[in-house]
C-alpha cells in the first residue's frame, strides 16, 4: 500500500521538463513569468484539478486543463513584483485528478529590488505585422549609488532591439 502513492507522485512528476525555476534579480512592479511546461506521456488523458501557491509572491495558472496523449501544457508562475520585496520562495502544488491522484511540487524563487522602479512594469507590443515596426518606452529609475549604470541591454528575441539613453542623474536618482 506504501509504494502505490509514491508510483503515482513518480508518474506525475515524469510529465513535467523542470520543477524548478529562479527568476534572479527583477525590479519592482517588474512582470516576470516562467511557465512549467508538462507533456502527456502516457495513453490515458490529464486532468489538472488544481494548483495552489504557498506564498501570495507567486500566482499559478493552469494553461490547459486537460492534456491528451502527447499534448502539451503548462503551469504558469506569475511573480508578484508590485506587492512583495527581497528574497522571495514559494511552492506551487499542482494536483492532478485523472487518471489517478497525484501531487506534484513545483519551486520558485526570486529578489525583488526596491530601489529600481519600472514605468510602466511591462510593455507589450501585441500583433505587428511582417515588415512593420513598433516602438515601446519604458522608463527606468534607480534610487541608490550614485556611479549605478545600466551597461547592457539585451533580448532573447532576435526581432528585438533596444537602446537606452540616460535622462537625468541628480542626488543618488538616475533616469534612463
Amino acid at each position: 500500500l506504501l509504494l502505490r502513492p509514491v508510483a503515482a507522485q513518480a508518474w506525475a512528476e515524469k510529465m513535467f521538463a523542470t520543477r524548478s525555476h529562479d527568476f534572479g534579480n527583477i525590479a519592482r512592479g517588474a512582470k516576470a513569468e516562467f511557465g512549467f511546461e508538462l507533456t502527456n506521456l502516457y495513453l490515458q488523458d490529464v486532468h489538472i484539478a488544481n494548483v495552489r501557491a504557498t506564498c501570495g509572491c507567486t500566482t499559478p495558472r493552469i494553461e490547459k486543463e486537460k492534456l491528451k496523449t502527447y499534448e502539451k501544457g503548462a503551469i504558469v508562475a506569475r511573480i508578484n513584483s508590485d506587492r512583495f520585496l527581497g528574497n522571495q520562495s514559494s511552492t506551487i502544488t499542482v494536483t492532478i485528478d485523472k487518471p489517478q491522484y497525484a501531487q506534484v511540487q513545483l519551486h520558485v524563487k526570486v529578489h525583488i529590488f526596491s530601489d529600481v522602479l519600472l514605468e510602466p512594469p511591462s510593455v507589450a507590443f501585441g500583433s505587428v505585422a511582417q515588415g512593420n515596426s513598433a516602438e515601446r518606452t519604458i522608463r527606468v529609475r534607480y534610487t541608490g549609488r550614485s556611479d549605478w549604470r545600466i551597461l547592457e541591454v539585451r533580448s532573447g528575441n532576435p526581432h528585438l532591439t533596444a537602446t537606452v539613453t540616460q535622462t537625468a542623474r541628480q542626488g543618488g536618482g538616475i533616469t534612463y
